[in-house]
């Protein structure tokens, strides 16, 4: 199960969905691919995460409280002229001693997650992307909870053949993680009728 969960995490990445620059220019015209890096503007990840805080503050200031929907190449084009406006800046003592106590007393998620799920980010491609993301983390739970599962599961029925008089019997009932499906059958029939049950008691109290 462990195996199956690392080999899982491990193998699932973003990086398998993104064409890289040398696969770019292997495959296709080599003049078109050539002529879009030639008008691409190449930012470093320390430079692209300062010009995206500085969009997110600025957002609502500039918008006063009517923020519009964007577009990903509209946030990302604002984030370029952020980019571009302040390139070649050095902060001075007091704004970086200003970002240290900041991170400190008002942590915040990570960039990439603020950027990514940003509340004004609204198109086909951010639709998809929130998708794929419930979809994993739906399938993520359900692996997690089969591991947890199948794990109780050996190592109960292993306590059971090794001190089997000293285990209590209600281990020998537990069904084993390939039974899911009748399991669930069995709990889809159970849920309605438990929470019937407690309307009725909340009505009774």
């Amino acid at each position: 199960m462990g195996a199956f969960l690392k080999v899982l995490f491990a193998s699932w990445s973003v990086n398998s969905q993104i064409i890289t620059l040398p696969n770019f220019l292997r495959h296709g015209d080599h003049e078109p691919a050539l002529e879009l890096m030639n008008k691409c503007t190449f930012v470093t990840a320390e430079d692209f995460e300062t010009a995206w805080e500085r969009v997110e503050e600025a957002f609502p200031k500039q918008f006063r409280g009517d923020e519009p929907d964007m577009t990903t190449g509209e946030l990302l084009q604002l984030t370029l002229d952020q980019h571009e406006a302040w390139v070649g800046h050095r902060p001075s003592f007091f704004e970086q001693a200003g970002y240290a106590i900041s991170y400190v007393l008002v942590p915040k998620r990570y960039w990439c997650n603020r950027l990514l799920f940003f509340e004004h980010l609204r198109d086909n491609r951010s639709w998809h992307f929130h998708l794929c993301m419930k979809l994993y983390y739906a399938f993520m739970a359900l692996a997690v909870i089969l591991f947890c599962w199948g794990l109780f599961y050996t190592t109960s029925h292993y306590l059971l053949f090794q001190f089997k008089d000293l285990m209590p019997d209600a281990l020998r009932r537990m069904p084993p993680p390939h039974e899911a499906p009748k399991v669930y059958g069995q709990a889809s029939r159970l849920i309605p009728k438990i929470a019937k049950t407690m309307k009725k008691l909340d009505r009774f109290f």
